[in-house]
């Protein structure tokens, strides 16, 4: 657990520095963004070590003190991901739900530019999420023989790619270049060369 105890504090020390200096001053649409990009950076980063774990390295499973310490840290690292991409939609959702219950004001209208890459970013996302929750429910229940669960969990390596593509695009620029725009970065390409390396074999 030490290991999922230092990732989270890793990132709220990124997250930390890289807040502007008016940040205290801020209303509900600046923290619910910067909780968006949160749970995205800590969701990003567990799926990049569920992905190591699942190929087995040999330095690391000693480095746990075993194959079944580094299962249960495998299991561990999932529901917690799950539970932070949960997080990490109802954030998302939230300002539409709030508005319709009449608790919040709406607020101003963003933009809408032609990038057409940003909505797939979007798509990427919402399938990726609707993905792993489904992989968890599966991996939990262990209604499946081993072999055909083993098949599908293959899966999370596909739907780490899309989160990956997802929380790089969706980014915000004035944190692209921060501490914690560059944990990201380096969680996202981990988690693109882990899933990469999965489907390969």
């Amino acid at each position: 657990m030490r290991y999922l105890i230092g990732l989270l504090t890793l990132s709220l020390l990124c997250w930390g520095v890289s807040l502007p200096a008016d940040a205290l001053s801020q209303g509900f649409f600046f923290w619910r963004g910067q909780g968006i990009q949160l749970t995205g950076l800590l969701a990003i980063g567990l799926m990049s070590a569920l992905l190591l774990m699942a190929s087995r390295p040999h330095w690391l499973e000693q480095r746990l003190g075993g194959l079944d310490k580094l299962y249960q840290l495998h299991k561990w690292s999932g529901i917690s991901s799950c539970v932070l991409v949960l997080m990490h939609w109802v954030l998302s959702k939230s300002p539409r739900w709030l508005i319709q219950l009449g608790w919040l004001q709406p607020g101003a209208p963003r933009p809408r530019g032609a990038d057409a890459w940003q909505g797939l970013a979007r798509e990427a996302g919402e399938l990726a999420f609707y993905g792993l929750i489904l992989l968890l429910i599966v991996s939990l229940i262990r209604a499946l023989p081993y072999g055909r669960f083993r098949l599908i969990h293959k899966a999370g390596a596909v739907l780490a790619l899309l989160a990956s593509f997802h929380s790089l695009y969706l980014l915000t620029p004035a944190l692209r270049w921060t501490p914690f725009g560059l944990l990201t970065l380096l969680a996202c390409l981990l988690a693109a060369a882990a899933a990469l390396w999965s489907l390969s074999g």
